[in-house]
């Protein structure tokens, strides 16, 4: 729309997603632009402006900010040529009966709050470039429930920001920038950055694969940190670690089955010179079934052990199972894990999980 100033000359400059809330104040975005460009380094040069808003919101924004030629962002490209300003995108909170005018009841607050989240989603998927999030406009619901979930989305690059303007242009409603002719006004406008606690890389990847509404992601990302939990379906041969199918192969499921069993029953670890085969070769049956394979499909296994465990094919076990709990769970991975007790030649092996947090169902 208004593709001000030059394009990124500065390596360290970054080019991303800015979304705005916006109340009845749209000036919170053009100070917004204002600052990201001018006020703090690196830059942040929008590729994409959304706005985020009821319905009147909204409707204000587009008349006072983007009414050509007049609104406050043709000016402020005029004035600040450095400042870019991409096509709006306008993101209308929906109501049971269509948009919603305003936000004046906990059924409008939680729908609200529902959309936030879907949003962040959608724009912080692991393709989607760098997110800036501005928190000045809008309802305190909206800006309360933005902080949260960027707080479970945000990644390593995504930011999130306030705007702040001091008087006597605080409460001026012409005000939307700093005047390049007025030095004191330039000095009223200050961007407070908020820190995120990112719980990104601390949550199961099931939080992260699908939108979730704000309750459900509250309640499921503290049930997932708070109580880590190992689920054995041995009908099924359905192995879910905080709430997390575990894609093992049946061999790998089955190693791990048995040694949480024998951890659900009281045993500290299992040692290869010790084990014998037989229960865990039981165990191997139960999943190739489940799996819809053959039997014997089994057989070269039972060979190998047909002398008993040999410590290498433990070793081997345990590396494999450990690299998948990884992969799939993060750093939620650590209760999970196998973990080695005692020293070699007669050391074993177990899971670190409190017995207390293993559930088999038979």
């Amino acid at each position: 729309m208004v593709a001000g100033g030059p394009q990124l000359q500065d390596g360290r400059d970054t080019a991303g997603v800015l979304l705005c809330t916006v109340g009845l104040a749209p000036q919170v975005v053009t100070e917004t632009l204002y600052a990201l460009a001018r006020l703090v380094r690196p830059r942040f040069r929008p590729a994409r402006l959304i706005l985020l808003s009821t319905a009147a919101g909204l409707e204000l924004a587009r008349r006072t900010l983007f009414q050509h030629p007049r609104g406050a962002v043709f000016r402020l490209a005029a004035d600040w040529p450095e400042v870019r300003v991409p096509e709006p995108e306008f993101v209308t909170l929906e109501g049971p009966r269509g948009p919603l005018p305003d936000i004046r009841s906990s059924e409008e607050a939680a729908s609200a709050a529902d959309q936030i989240c879907s949003l962040l989603h959608r724009l912080t998927r692991e393709d989607m470039p760098p997110l800036h999030v501005s928190i000045a406009g809008g309802r305190k619901t909206m800006g309360a429930v933005m902080a949260a979930a960027m707080s479970v989305y945000a990644r390593r690059d995504d930011a999130m920001s306030h705007v702040l303007v001091s008087p006597p242009y605080e409460n001026r409603p012409d005000f939307f920038y700093p005047d390049p002719a007025d030095p004191e006004s330039q000095r009223a406008v200050t961007l407070a950055r908020i820190p995120l606690v990112s719980l990104r890389g601390h949550l199961p990847h099931h939080l992260l694969a699908r939108p979730l509404s704000y309750e459900a992601l509250v309640r499921e990302v503290t049930e997932g940190l708070s109580r880590p939990r190992l689920e054995i379906d041995l009908v099924r041969g359905d192995l879910r670690a905080a709430g997390v199918h575990l894609g093992l192969p049946p061999l790998e499921a089955a190693f791990y089955a048995w040694l949480a069993l024998n951890r659900a029953r009281g045993g500290e670890s299992v040692t290869a010179r010790a084990a014998d085969p037989r229960e865990f070769l039981d165990m191997y049956d139960r999943f190739l079934a489940a799996s819809g394979r053959p039997v014997a499909a089994g057989d070269r296994v039972r060979q190998a052990l047909k002398e008993g465990f040999d410590p290498a094919w433990f070793n081997e076990r345990k590396s494999r199972i450990n690299a998948a709990l990884r992969r799939q769970l993060g750093s939620q991975a650590l209760p999970f894990l196998i973990m080695r007790t005692g020293r070699r030649p007669e050391s074993g092996l177990a899971i670190a999980l409190p017995r207390a947090h293993i559930r088999v169902a038979r």
